[in-house]
């Protein structure tokens, strides 16, 4: 009975070491790239959600040196520019997209 105890310990331990192996996430790919224009939905301190013209909402990661224009908010249509690597570099308004 013991026996069994111990086979059943080590079983149990063996399959929650391998579970990490089996949730591990693969690197995500950025959602799009390149130039992407939409109107914002919500704006924080490292990211941008739009909606593009589908209406699918896309989320911004900005890198540290993103260039931002200043007063842009959720309704604004932007025009933003990411890396092949997911970073988005810009944020500027579309002609007539600012909000006010």
């Amino acid at each position: 009975m013991l026996r069994d105890l111990w086979i059943t310990l080590m079983l149990l331990l063996a399959v929650i070491a391998a579970v990490p192996a089996f949730g591990a996430v693969e690197e995500r790919k950025p959602e799009r790239k390149g130039t992407i224009e939409g109107e914002v939905l919500r704006i924080d301190q490292d990211r941008v959600v739009v909606k593009d013209k589908e209406g699918k909402e896309i989320v911004l990661n900005l890198g540290k040196q993103a260039d931002v224009e200043p007063g842009i908010k959720a309704g604004d249509k932007v025009e933003a520019f990411v890396t092949p690597q997911g970073i988005t570099t810009s944020v500027q308004p579309l002609k007539g997209g600012l909000r006010r």
